[in-house]
């Protein structure tokens, strides 16, 4: 079956994208005149890979071999005339009144590659806080910053130089966080995410999903491995831009606090991310953290144990065996059954086209992880799935797997 995905271009016109070539689809008051004339795309000049592919047959076969990295848009010309980032580059997606009902809040934290993840997720009516690494190419900043002069409900935050394994990374995420809470749009659920992530699910399929959370969060939490102890068992501190470890021991944690493991992303109820701001508990656990190597695996899974957080529980939630954690598809190299078909970076498969099928098979928000400059097949495939998807109002979920999870099922307050 060939799929054709339209963008609007003009009030007069649908641009469809085949093969090379742009189809007009003119319409003509309220009669539509089938007119598919073969319109090169060197007919749209610079703006010509601005047009974002659709042909999901061709971006998702397997075996394609072209195409290892996505073409050049000039974003920041494009972005100077507010218009054609909707009408040529995929901010157009339509949302119904379901959607509007339930605004969702994302905090981006990026160095690369930001802006397809961006326009994958972009609702109007959504809040998207974003933080560029400071380290990061400064045309990579200026790219957000154009696309975020055209989109009131895209914001910047200040940018801070991430030290790898430090306290950095929660600083960022509280800086997203108080973004969110300070927007005017009234949000249900923050999530958060990497620029090397990427969404297996469109808007109304996310918030079909948190609709079943009922206002539980989704972060990974499990006892802490004696393996990992030695992260707070000493102090670390800053030097020469890498993380150390001192011979300073730590105290114990705050308020007898159970250190937990997990990851730093997730899905957390709004009530979660306010209370971290003002609870007394939280915000010592926060303090506790400072110090700590990996604090980023450990803060929120500690926080969301706490009886009286909202939308916590202490039941276990690990990603393997059972990809219990519905926020992230990941593919680890000695945790997994799965084997990665790319490679693995710091035990964390890269995925490639012919990962796709394991892809396509996972349940959950989004997955981890792509690396553009490695392959950009993967992710356009999943770009055009996910449109053709939210285009067609089509919903993809598996509601027997989300029901019986054992979070969604033991949160704290459930009545038993």
């Amino acid at each position: 079956m060939k799929f054709r995905m339209c963008l609007k271009v003009f009030a007069s016109a649908l641009v469809v994208w085949c093969g090379g070539v742009i189809l007009i689809h003119v319409v003509s008051g309220d009669k539509s005149v089938e007119k598919d004339t073969p319109l090169p795309l060197l007919s749209l000049g610079k703006w010509k890979n601005c047009v974002i592919p659709s042909d999901v047959d061709r971006l998702c076969d397997v075996n394609r071999t072209e195409e290892t990295a996505s073409p050049s848009c000039p974003l920041q010309e494009l972005s100077q005339d507010c218009s054609l980032p909707k009408q040529l580059h995929g901010y157009d997606k339509p949302a119904d009144e379901e959607e509007m009902r339930f605004p969702l809040a994302f905090g981006l934290k990026m160095h690369t590659a930001p802006e397809q993840l961006l326009r994958a997720i972009y609702r109007p009516h959504n809040v998207y806080c974003i933080h560029v690494d400071k380290k990061a190419d400064d045309a990579v900043f200026r790219v957000m910053t154009s696309i975020a002069s055209c989109f009131p409900n895209v914001i910047l935050t200040d940018r801070v130089s991430f030290v790898y394994l430090s306290y950095d990374s929660i600083r960022v995420e509280l800086r997203t966080m108080a973004c969110a809470l300070q927007s005017t749009v009234a949000w249900k659920y923050y999530l958060n995410l990497a620029g090397q992530e990427f969404p297996l699910r469109t808007n109304l399929e996310i918030i079909r999903i948190l609709t079943i959370l009922n206002g539980t969060n989704d972060i990974e939490s499990f006892p802490m491995p004696r393996w990992f102890r030695h992260r707070f068992t000493f102090k670390h501190e800053v030097k020469d831009g890498k993380l150390v470890k001192t011979s300073a021991p730590k105290d114990p944690p705050p308020f007898e606090a159970q250190v937990r493991k997990g990851t730093q992303y997730g899905a957390f109820s709004r009530a979660f991310v306010a209370t971290i701001f003002y609870d007394d508990v939280a915000k010592s656990i926060l303090d506790y953290f400072k110090d700590a190597s990996d604090p980023d695996e450990s803060v929120w899974a500690t926080i969301n144990s706490l009886p009286w957080i909202p939308g916590g529980y202490k039941t276990h939630v690990i990603h393997s065996p059972k990809n219990e954690h519905i926020s992230r598809a990941v593919a680890w190299k000695r945790k997994d059954r799965y084997q990665c078909r790319g490679q693995y970076v710091r035990e964390v498969c890269i995925c490639t086209q012919t990962d796709l099928p394991w892809l396509l098979e996972q349940p959950n928000l989004f997955a981890n992880k792509f690396r553009h400059d490695m392959d950009s097949r993967p992710a356009m495939c999943l770009e055009a799935l996910v449109d053709q998807r939210a285009r067609s109002r089509d919903v993809l979920i598996n509601r027997s797997y989300l029901e019986s999870l054992s979070h969604v099922n033991n949160k704290f307050g459930k009545p038993s």
